[in-house]
């Protein structure tokens, strides 16, 4: 087994003080999948921290352009103020909005239409694909795609790049993850919003690289 950004093989002191560093309950999920071998499982966090900096960049080429296709669509029918409009949303993302508004105000800033779409997380994106907007689905959110695909299907994928975001975010374990899937995910919901994005994340992420050298898997524990 390589390397995996560990230098060097690690004594036991330096073991047990990487260990207690990573606190025992984040560390339980590389023990597990190391077979308790804790020399092992820092190499596996390593990796695990490696991959999840390369993720960073086709999960936010999603979310700009996602975020981005939808407010130009719907602007495009609604207004540029769509986001405070009741016949648009509901409750829920109603109330997103507002204290998305009220956190640019508080930057001391303008509260644009640009800014507040900046500020409202892939969560709130993702809401706007949700069964209950059927009727905005069907009438406007569609033209977004093309080809169009099923809005369940989009969802699954985009609830699944968010669901990977969010661990990313929070420094938690993705080495678990199908995670060849969620790079397919990201490169079927760009190819659908842009296919020029679709390309220039696939000539330029590091994931395909990293997923695909064995000696750096998490499936050859």
């Amino acid at each position: 087994m390589t390397d995996n950004g560990v230098s060097g093989s690690l004594s036991a002191s330096e073991v047990a003080e990487l260990r207690r560093v990573l606190s025992t309950e984040r560390f339980k999920s590389y023990l597990w999948a190391t077979r308790g071998d804790a020399t092992q499982a820092i190499q596996l966090h390593a990796w695990n921290t490696m991959v999840s900096g390369a993720f960073y960049g086709p999960l936010q080429m999603v979310e700009l352009a996602l975020r981005n296709a939808v407010h130009d669509c719907v602007s495009a029918v609604h207004g540029r103020q769509w986001l405070g409009d009741r016949q648009v949303l509901q409750g829920n993302e109603l109330r997103r909005v507002e204290e998305a508004r009220a956190h640019v105000k508080r930057e001391r800033k303008n509260p644009t239409a640009d800014r507040v779409v900046a500020e409202l997380s892939f969560g709130f994106w993702l809401s706007l694909f949700a069964r209950r907007y059927d009727g905005l689905w069907n009438a406007v959110l569609n033209r977004a795609f093309t080809p169009t695909p099923l809005r369940r299907d989009l969802y699954a994928r985009l609830a699944q790049l968010r669901d990977l975001r969010n661990r990313i975010a929070h420094h938690e374990p993705i080495h678990h993850l199908a995670l060849s899937d969620n790079y397919d995910g990201a490169l079927w919901v760009l190819e659908r919003i842009s296919p020029v994005a679709a390309t220039w994340v696939s000539q330029h992420s590091r994931v395909p690289e990293i997923l695909a050298d064995p000696d750096r898997s998490a499936d050859s524990f």
